[in-house]
């Protein structure tokens, strides 16, 4: 378990790395001609946790893993698709101007795809922590993004925020994964049932098959043979 944890932590530490390398080669200046590179960085951490996880010939992951690697391909055109939106429900609505300022829209764009992704993670990794943690971290790009000041820094601080957040959710399933395989986790939800007395799941309800160690139940199976 321990072994599972330490790649856990190296994963989270290279995916940080690889992100601020390429900003750097950038020259600190994020640009729609960048998203394959983080794209490719994105699918490097989710293919390498759902191996450890022992996930990675599952067909959802692997669509979910490619998603992220094309995010070159389609994030331009969902960034036109989204502000074409936004233009025709403000000449139907007559929002106000605040709101059809080109980083408004560049913001709910942002949203939109880090929602979308959280819904896809979900289908291979079952877990509402990993949902919560993408879901948030594209919203707090989404708000970075929309922030009148720290122009300068506020892209480059969205990029390394989102994978961090993402990859550290990515790197909890895999060693919760790890944890259900050596019976220390509850199979439903995932939470810590090692030591428990009880055959049901404090935080679930689910019924665990077994929650007592191994010796424990040995020795109450002798003490009820008769001498």
């Amino acid at each position: 378990m321990r072994q599972v944890a330490a790649i856990g932590v190296c994963l989270w530490l290279a995916a940080v790395a690889c992100t601020v390398g390429l900003l750097h080669l950038s020259d600190y200046q994020v640009s729609i001609g960048d998203l394959p590179d983080y794209g490719l960085v994105f699918l490097g951490y989710a293919m390498v946790a759902s191996l450890v996880a022992r996930r990675c010939l599952d067909v959802s992951m692997i669509v979910v893993a490619m998603w992220g690697a094309s995010v070159g391909f389609w994030g331009p055109r969902w960034l036109s698709l989204s502000e074409s939106v936004l233009d025709r429900w403000a000449a139907v609505t007559q929002l106000p101007v605040v709101f059809q300022r080109d980083d408004f829209r560049a913001s709910v764009a942002i949203a939109a795809a880090g929602l979308l992704t959280a819904a896809l993670l979900y289908i291979p990794t079952r877990s509402s922590r990993v949902v919560l943690q993408t879901a948030a971290a594209g919203l707090g790009v989404a708000a970075l993004d929309s922030l009148p000041f720290l122009q300068r820094w506020q892209d480059d601080a969205g990029v390394i925020l989102w994978h961090a957040v993402v990859c550290a959710g990515l790197c909890s399933w895999m060693v919760q994964g790890a944890q259900r395989r050596a019976g220390g986790c509850c199979p439903r939800c995932g939470a810590e049932v090692r030591g428990l007395s009880s055959p049901v799941c404090p935080s679930c309800g689910a019924a665990l098959a077994s929650t007592a160690p191994r010796e424990d139940a040995l020795a109450r199976v002798l003490q009820q043979r008769p001498i």
